[in-house]
C-alpha cells in the first residue's frame, strides 16, 4: 500500500511538472499575444513629471523657440497657445498670453530667426527659418564663419561666438 502511494504521487508530480510547464509557456504565448493585439497609443506619451517642470520654469520665448524648431511647417499664435495649454505651460501668470505670444513672434521674426507668412486667415503663421544641423555646425567651427547677416540663426551665432572666443585664446 505505502508502495502503491508513492508510486502514484511520483506519477502526479509529474503530470504536475509538465502542467507547470504547460501553464508557463501558455503565460509566454498569452503575454505576446497582449503586446501584439494592444494597439499602440495614437497619441505621443504625456510630458513626464520632470519635463513639466521645467517647462513651468521657462521663459515665453524659450518655449515658443523650441516648439517652433521641433515644428515642420508654419504654426499661428493660436496653434502655440492651443500647445502650451496641451503641455501645461503656466499661461495663467500672463496677463494677456495671446499679447506675449505676438510680442516675441515679433521679436523673433525682428531678429531673423522667425519667418512670418500670411496664410489667408486672420492671423498670419510663423516657422522657425534656420535649423542648423550639428554637421553643418561642425563644418562651419572647422572652416571659419563668414561675416554674420541679419538673418543667421541662433546656432550661427553661437558657432561664431565659439569661434572668436577661440581665437582670442
Amino acid at each position: 500500500m505505502l508502495l502503491a502511494a508513492e508510486t502514484e504521487r511520483i506519477e502526479l508530480a509529474t503530470k504536475r511538472d509538465g502542467l507547470n510547464r504547460q501553464i508557463s509557456e501558455l503565460d509566454k504565448i498569452i503575454e505576446s499575444l497582449r503586446v501584439l493585439l494592444n494597439p499602440l497609443p495614437k497619441e505621443p506619451p504625456a510630458a513626464t513629471e520632470v519635463a513639466v517642470k521645467m517647462l513651468k520654469h521657462a521663459g515665453l520665448t524659450d518655449v515658443v523657440r523650441m516648439m517652433l524648431q521641433s515644428t515642420e511647417g508654419y504654426t499661428t499664435v493660436t496653434q502655440i497657445v492651443d500647445t502650451l495649454k496641451a503641455i501645461a505651460y503656466p499661461l495663467g501668470r500672463l496677463e494677456n498670453p495671446r499679447a506675449a505670444l505676438v510680442v516675441v513672434m515679433s521679436r523673433l521674426v525682428d531678429r531673423g530667426d522667425v519667418e512670418r507668412k500670411d496664410i489667408g486667415k486672420i492671423e498670419p503663421a510663423f516657422r522657425w527659418i534656420h535649423k542648423t544641423s550639428i554637421g553643418q555646425l561642425m563644418q562651419q567651427i572647422g572652416t571659419g564663419i563668414s561675416e554674420a547677416t541679419p538673418q543667421e540663426g541662433l546656432a550661427d551665432r553661437l558657432a561664431k561666438q565659439f569661434m572668436e572666443a577661440r581665437k582670442k585664446k
